[in-house]
């Protein structure tokens, strides 16, 4: 069968750019094309201030509640890998002092979105929540584009651990803010590259990825995830119905 998705198409190379780029500019070359791109640094916004020495072991315990859980996978042994259903929901000091204390066998991912009045799902969950005033709920890179949610990953191991191959409904912005991700694409052909902290990789909605971790003092990446376009040749108005922007305005209001 023919594949028709604009997306699929081979990449002998990923471009590597500023964030500084205008948001314009990212949208007509990358989002509109469905091209993954590398970004040389984090998002350029004010309200920015994530690194990994702002969210140290020792920071996020200081500024995160005592009674704040969450979610987080589990393995049996090193030899095992994530993402096979075993979670667990644990204190996240508890998680996070395991962490800093050389544990291998834990992952904290997305976590369980609370759901407003009209049904719609937050766009934050903890521990985020507590870390709120350190990063934009939308990074003006995004233009006119719609969030969908926002999550940290984080975790800790010397050799490469694997999500499996796998594919997002979301265009996803990751951000890697401490020890290494190494991130093979697939649309139909792949690409394979080393992606580093104090970068940034976006993924179009669709493209299958497998993303391995690797970090002997930890692992933390932090992602925004948005909804894809519909209207690719519009960065004024990225989408045919005013349903997503409705629903994050309504949001926004929520959230203040």
């Amino acid at each position: 069968m023919k594949q028709e998705y604009v997306g699929c198409k081979k990449l002998d190379n990923v471009d590597q750019i500023s964030p500084s780029i205008a948001p314009s500019e990212f949208f007509s070359k990358y989002v509109a094309s469905r091209t993954p791109v590398v970004f040389n640094g984090f998002i350029t916004d004010a309200e920015w201030k994530v690194s990994k020495e702002s969210w140290s072991y020792d920071n996020l315990i200081r500024r995160t509640p005592d009674d704040m859980t969450v979610k987080i996978e589990y393995r049996d042994n090193d030899a095992d890998r994530f993402g096979l259903g075993k979670e667990k929901t644990v204190p996240f000091h508890e998680f996070i002092t395991d962490i800093a204390n050389d544990a291998t066998n834990l992952y904290m991912t997305t976590q369980e979105l609370e759901y407003d009045l009209e049904d719609q799902p937050e766009i934050i969950s903890a521990p985020l929540t507590a870390l709120q005033q350190d990063f934009p709920l939308i990074p003006s890179i995004f233009g006119n584009l719609v969030i969908s949610n926002i999550n940290l990953w984080i975790g800790r191991s010397s050799s490469w651990t694997t999500s499996g191959l796998h594919h997002d409904y979301h265009d996803n912005l990751y951000i890697m803010l401490k020890g290494q991700k190494q991130i093979t694409l697939i649309s139909p052909a792949f690409t394979e590259d080393l992606y580093t902290e104090g970068e940034m990789l976006f993924i179009p909605a669709g493209w299958f990825h497998e993303v391995k971790s690797q970090g002997s003092e930890g692992h933390i990446a932090f992602n925004y995830w948005f909804h894809p376009p519909d209207q690719l040749d519009n960065f004024d108005k990225p989408y045919s119905s005013d349903f997503w922007p409705s629903v994050l305005q309504s949001k926004l209001l929520n959230s203040k």
